[in-house]
């Protein structure tokens, strides 16, 4: 089942970061640094933290919501649309004891049918170009990858790297 996170899931995301994080080591993630028990409260109290949850457990997360990169104003994307038009996927994750059981592919589902729901024109989202198994099940989504982009994702960071940018136009 897929839904909107709650307060009381709070703790059970992060914990999924945590699991998500002590298993894949991506630029500007990683426990206790990105995302934070913050960054999921934030995300709940605005309504855009989306999750899966299979007996009880929180095994998928993603923030659902018109937030888009600076970047992506300059990719050449297919649909030209107002912010309020575009949904953006970010935060992505599946737990790493769960791969390749369909989270990821729910997740995405849900996604465009939330997004089709309000009205929206399209669905954007990006992943580091380096992961293959996350472009793969994009691809296998419907989304088409658009273009690649490479620069600071983190300006605190200082981390420069090459991102896979796609689109779902609804």
């Amino acid at each position: 089942m897929v839904r909107i996170a709650q307060t009381d899931d709070v703790d059970a995301v992060v914990r999924l970061y945590d699991a998500v994080n002590e298993s894949y080591d991506a630029p500007g993630w990683g426990k206790g640094v990105y995302p934070t028990h913050e960054t999921v409260k934030t995300a709940v109290d605005n309504e855009g933290l989306h999750i899966f949850i299979n007996d009880g457990e929180v095994l998928g997360a993603c923030i659902l919501d018109h937030e888009q990169h600076p970047a992506y104003a300059l990719q050449p994307w297919r649909v030209t649309a107002m912010d309020d038009d575009v949904f953006v996927v970010r935060d992505f994750v599946a737990h790493p004891g769960y791969r390749r059981r369909g989270i990821g592919s729910e997740l995405l589902k849900y996604s465009i049918n939330y997004a089709r729901k309000r009205g929206a024109a399209t669905i954007r989202l990006s992943t580091h170009a380096t992961n293959l198994p996350a472009r793969a099940l994009y691809s296998a989504c419907g989304f088409r990858e658009i273009s690649q982009w490479t620069g600071r994702a983190y300006d605190d960071l200082g981390i420069v790297m090459t991102f896979s940018v796609f689109e779902y136009i609804l």
